[in-house]
Protein backbone atom coordinates (compact mmCIF):
# COMPACT_ATOMS: atom_id res chain seq x y z
CA UNK A 1 0.00 0.00 0.00
CA UNK A 2 2.99 2.38 1.19
CA UNK A 3 4.15 1.83 -2.71
CA UNK A 4 1.00 2.99 -4.06
CA UNK A 5 1.40 6.17 -2.27
CA UNK A 6 4.72 6.62 -3.21
CA UNK A 7 4.49 6.08 -6.42
CA UNK A 8 0.85 8.67 -7.20
CA UNK A 9 3.36 11.23 -5.17
CA UNK A 10 6.03 10.97 -7.13
CA UNK A 11 3.74 10.96 -10.24
CA UNK A 12 2.09 14.34 -8.67
CA UNK A 13 5.63 15.72 -8.09
CA UNK A 14 6.07 15.56 -11.64
CA UNK A 15 2.78 16.39 -12.82
CA UNK A 16 3.36 19.68 -11.24
CA UNK A 17 6.43 20.88 -11.68
CA UNK A 18 5.93 19.95 -15.72
CA UNK A 19 2.76 22.48 -14.80
CA UNK A 20 5.03 24.72 -13.49
CA UNK A 21 7.24 24.89 -16.51
CA UNK A 22 4.54 24.94 -18.62
CA UNK A 23 2.97 27.68 -16.95
CA UNK A 24 6.83 29.75 -17.12
CA UNK A 25 6.94 29.29 -20.78
CA UNK A 26 3.77 30.49 -21.63
CA UNK A 27 4.24 33.67 -20.04
CA UNK A 28 7.39 33.62 -21.69
CA UNK A 29 5.89 33.48 -24.95
CA UNK A 30 3.62 35.77 -23.92
CA UNK A 31 6.38 38.64 -23.43
CA UNK A 32 8.06 37.81 -26.39
CA UNK A 33 4.84 38.23 -28.49
CA UNK A 34 3.97 41.71 -26.82
CA UNK A 35 7.40 43.12 -27.31
CA UNK A 36 7.79 42.13 -30.84
CA UNK A 37 3.69 43.78 -31.04
CA UNK A 38 5.34 47.19 -29.12
CA UNK A 39 8.09 47.09 -31.77
CA UNK A 40 6.26 46.35 -34.60
CA UNK A 41 3.96 49.18 -33.41
CA UNK A 42 6.88 51.61 -32.77
CA UNK A 43 7.83 50.73 -35.98
CA UNK A 44 4.63 51.87 -37.76
CA UNK A 45 4.61 54.81 -35.39
CA UNK A 46 8.15 55.76 -36.74
CA UNK A 47 7.44 55.04 -40.65
CA UNK A 48 4.56 57.42 -39.85
CA UNK A 49 6.80 60.51 -38.61
CA UNK A 50 8.66 59.48 -41.98
CA UNK A 51 5.76 60.18 -44.62
CA UNK A 52 4.21 63.66 -42.65
CA UNK A 53 7.93 65.17 -42.22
Amino acid sequence: MKAKAVIVSVFALALAAAAVCGEQHRLHEEAVVDHHAAIKSMHIATKEVDVTN
